[in-house]
């Protein structure tokens, strides 16, 4: 036993022996609590168990990071528990040469930090530095990273500073001022005025940096995190970052912002990068969404009026909503994006959540038509902005995605009646028929249907999917990315070909311009200007002039006079 003795800025602090690799200690709080260590690095018996030593260098690191430019990445989006049967760090580290042959170039993992139970989407964690024990060890993690360098892919970090988990989360019991920021969807907000909370944040993100040589970490509804401080805690991050790991290798900080923030990503004028690299493009995901599939309500409303007008805008500049009224929440959202580099949008057709917004959990690919997919694939795939996939996109999986949790009972339930309340705002999730035969999050029959069937990559069906979206990336390698340093930045310039259909035309400094011709609807239409350049791809026959129902084409025109 050793006593800890309190420090005057809040902190408890001791000088015990060395203990050895694999000892197992706990905290006795005020005679009566056992918790473990809030810095726990690894938790083989749960959250509610004691926490291990683990020596941070005893993994030999055997590749270099990656150094490919941002501009350059094409990412791909994983949940280590269902990428695999088994669900294991090492499992998805087998997986990896599939991913780098696809032509991805970069995964980025969902949330590790250590939550209650078995399962879970990952924004329920408790313990900031212990990696998820089902995944398996830190060394196994360490490995998986290692595997993805030798292929030259980086890897992301989903991570959590919104709030925590409801489960395990001793830190309300003992460090309850913590908790004193606003509310936030999923309880309680942090209070990042407190310089011990601070702290804590600012060592967890070079933790993982550092210790598992992460690429970069994309950082969970900044929205929600509330920081009247001087220097905001994602500016010190940011900082922080750009003077440790970011001196020796290239880092990748990625935001997901719903308040479309663009001064995160604008470069200072005394010549120093910006503080982010880019932000989860909502507005792209939500416009297409709904062209696609007609659906509506809650943030899908936001795109009602005038759908392709706001998806065209996402493309050309970034962000639909730049400072305009927002009909979901009443209030404007969104700063202009004037300037910014196209790299500065993540773009995607689907995440984690979009399936998990469904209560059975289907994804776009089961949902809409395959020329629609596949019209959707390719505008994805060949736009300038990064473009991410989730997992099973590129094989055009079947298996559902639904939201899962590993709580106890009251608990469970609890989360069944939240999602339950959250879906009914969703046309495509609102009727009783659907929400009374929604898969319960806290059964374990939910988690193992999430689980990709990766035989049907193997199926006349995968296999042809695979080959598409190989397809597109190979086109993107060869035609666009080495012309990607010399894309100007935003706006690009956009025009609509009718209700369904749009046109847009990004601009390289070599005059060279890379050409879009999208039409999203069920009759042909007419098109006035016809690129001059080579069809660099089309989802389908295009003859000039016309474009056919579901059809996305590129074009790369040449410079004048050449």
């Amino acid at each position: 036993m050793c006593l800890l003795q309190q420090q005057d800025d809040g902190w408890f602090v001791s000088k015990p022996q060395p203990l050895a690799a694999g000892t197992r200690y706990l905290f006795r709080i005020d005679r009566h609590l056992v918790v473990p260590d809030p810095a726990s690095r690894y938790q083989p018996l749960g959250v509610h168990g004691p926490s291990e030593v683990r020596a941070p260098t005893r993994y030999l690191w055997q590749h270099p990071c990656p150094t490919r430019p941002w501009r350059e990445q094409v990412l791909y989006e994983l949940h280590v528990g269902t990428f695999t049967a088994a669900g294991t760090f090492a499992a998805a580290q087998a997986r990896l040469p599939e991913l780098a042959k696809l032509g991805v170039t970069a995964i980025e993992l969902m949330p590790l930090a250590e939550w209650s139970g078995r399962c879970n989407w990952g924004y329920d964690g408790v313990l900031l530095f212990a990696p998820h024990a089902g995944y398996g060890t830190p060394e196994e993690l360490c490995a998986l990273v290692d595997e993805a360098h030798k292929l030259n892919l980086a890897v992301l970090l989903d991570v959590v500073y919104n709030h925590l988990g409801p489960d395990g989360n001793y830190l309300f019991a003992y460090a309850s001022p913590m908790f004193a920021g606003p509310q936030t969807p999923w309880g309680p907000g942090i209070d990042y005025t407190l310089p011990a909370v601070r702290a804590l944040v600012l060592q967890n993100v070079i933790y993982w940096l550092s210790e598992f040589r992460f690429d970069g970490l994309r950082f969970d509804a900044v929205d929600a995190i509330s920081d009247p401080s001087p220097v905001h805690l994602l500016t010190e991050v940011a900082e922080r970052v750009a003077a440790g790991p970011g001196r020796e290798r290239p880092i990748h900080l990625v935001l997901e912002d719903h308040s479309n923030a663009s001064h995160w990503y604008r470069a200072p004028t005394d010549g120093r990068p910006a503080l982010f690299a880019a932000q989860w493009n909502v507005d792209f995901q939500h416009a297409l969404q709904h062209l696609l599939t007609g659906e509506r309500g809650a943030y899908l409303d936001d795109v009602l009026a005038d759908p392709i007008a706001k998806l065209g805008r996402a493309m050309a500049e970034g962000f639909s909503f730049q400072g305009e009224r927002s009909e979901h929440t009443g209030r404007s959202r969104g700063e202009r994006t004037d300037g910014l580099p196209f790299s500065a949008f993540v773009s995607y057709l689907q995440s984690h959540d979009q399936p998990g917004n469904r209560a059975h959990g289907d994804r776009l690919s089961q949902v809409v038509p395959l020329e629609r997919w596949r019209a959707a694939q390719a505008l994805l795939l060949l736009l300038p902005h990064v473009p991410m996939l989730f997992m099973g996109d590129d094989f055009g999986a079947v298996t559902p995605f639904p939201f899962f949790v590993d709580f106890p009972e009251e608990l469970g339930a609890a989360v069944g009646h939240g999602r339950r309340a959250r879906l009914r705002q969703f046309s495509h999730s609102s009727a009783r028929r659907v929400l009374q035969t929604m898969p319960e999050p806290n059964h374990g029959s939910t988690f193992a249907r999430a689980k990709l069937r990766w035989q049907t990559r193997h199926q006349a069906a995968g296999r042809a999917e695979r080959a598409w979206t190989e397809t597109l990336l190979q086109c993107r390698a060869e035609w666009l990315t080495p012309r990607l340093t010399l894309l100007q930045s935003c706006p690009a310039e956009g025009s609509l070909l009718g209700a369904r259909a749009l046109q847009v035309t990004w601009q390289f400094a070599s005059g060279e311009r890379w050409q879009l011709l999208a039409n999203l609807g069920e009759a042909a239409v007419k098109v006035p200007r016809w690129p001059v350049g080579a069809c660099v791809f089309s989802s389908a026959p295009v003859s000039p002039g016309r474009l056919p129902r579901w059809c996305v084409a590129w074009f790369l025109t040449p410079a004048i006079g050449m």
